[in-house]
């Protein structure tokens, strides 16, 4: 794992109990021993843009450029002649923020996986941890498959129905309540693909079978489902 001191200035900049979160997320990314660890393979020339990014937390943790050490251009790196590479966007403002204070080549912006801001055919992968259960996944998908190049590729982490149910036991009366639409959306998302929304939001866990006909149908090959604890990995290309 990186040192502590390498990640001092990580943990200067945070501010809020949100932002322990991002910090948290940015150690267990550099920490292969953590049995939370999963990141995607980046290959240096790629452009990447990765939704929900946070604090840009999973680009730096995955930058096939990073050279450990502070100094750099990017918490934890002593590198300063890398090219920009990774792109990211998530609508939590304060994540943002403190993304602008970890790294300084990482191009971070508020934007949701529903609308991506960026012309037909940019990047060669498109990345997202536990972000898509919260959108309506086959338009966020055909946005993806928009922006992708030919030949691109996608890894994704969601939700299993195991996630349900280890939430349950961490709920007052009022949370279990909303764990059983979570519970009940994952079903219908299954089924029709279409989840429902409740007071203006959408939660749901998702199935290899329902993310295979999504992906399918936007013309995704050699899809692939890993189920790793309470979470699925999923991956594909054009």
């Amino acid at each position: 794992m990186e040192s502590t001191t390498t990640l001092a200035s990580a943990k200067q900049a945070l501010k809020t109990r949100y932002d322990q979160y991002h910090f948290t997320e940015l150690q267990i990314g550099l920490d292969p021993s953590n049995p939370k660890h999963y990141l995607p393979t980046i290959r240096v020339g790629e452009k990447v843009l990765d939704i929900g990014c946070g604090a840009g937390q999973t680009l730096i943790a995955a930058c096939p450029y990073r050279r450990p050490g502070e100094g750099g251009l990017c918490v934890s790196c002593s590198r300063t002649d890398c090219p920009t590479w990774g792109y990211g966007i998530d609508i939590d403002q304060d994540a943002l923020r403190l993304g602008e204070a970890w790294t300084q080549r990482m191009v971070l912006q508020a934007a949701s996986a529903e609308q991506l801001p960026y012309p037909d055919h940019e990047f060669d992968v498109v990345t997202s941890r536990v972000t898509l259960i919260y959108v309506d996944m086959q338009r966020a998908v055909a946005e993806i498959r928009r922006v992708l190049r030919p030949g691109g590729r996608i890894w994704l982490v969601l939700h299993s129905f195991g996630m349900v149910l280890n939430q349950l036991s961490h709920r007052n009366w009022k949370g279990v309540l909303y764990q059983g639409y979570v519970a009940l959306n994952g079903l219908v998302f299954h089924v029709a693909l279409h989840p429902f929304r409740l007071a203006g939001g959408v939660e749901y866990w998702q199935t290899a079978s329902a993310m295979k006909r999504i992906l399918v149908k936007q013309g995704f090959q050699d899809i692939q489902v890993e189920r790793k604890g309470l979470v699925l990995i999923v991956s594909a290309h054009l």
